[in-house]
């Protein structure tokens, strides 16, 4: 497996959620947490989900800067709920 160096030594993960990042509806797990740190080339950031104005601080969403990642993010990980 060749590593890819943007991906190991960039800061991706963002602690704030820009306003043009994609939201993926799909919560966050610790697999899938450690698949987006290791599988996804763009910046991303996690923060909990909120539903009908009121957030769920034990789920977490990830947003996506590339379109690409949230849409292999969705594919592999929306079945798995």
């Amino acid at each position: 497996m060749i590593v890819n160096p943007l991906v190991w030594f960039a800061e991706r993960e963002l602690n704030f959620v820009p306003r043009h990042f994609l939201k993926c509806p799909t919560a966050v797990n610790f697999q899938s947490k450690q698949w987006v740190q290791n599988n996804t080339s763009g910046r991303y950031a996690f923060a909990p989900m909120e539903t009908d104005g009121k957030f769920i601080t034990s789920n977490y969403c990830v947003y996506f800067e590339d379109e690409k990642d949230a849409m292999m993010y969705e594919l592999l990980w929306s079945a798995t709920q």
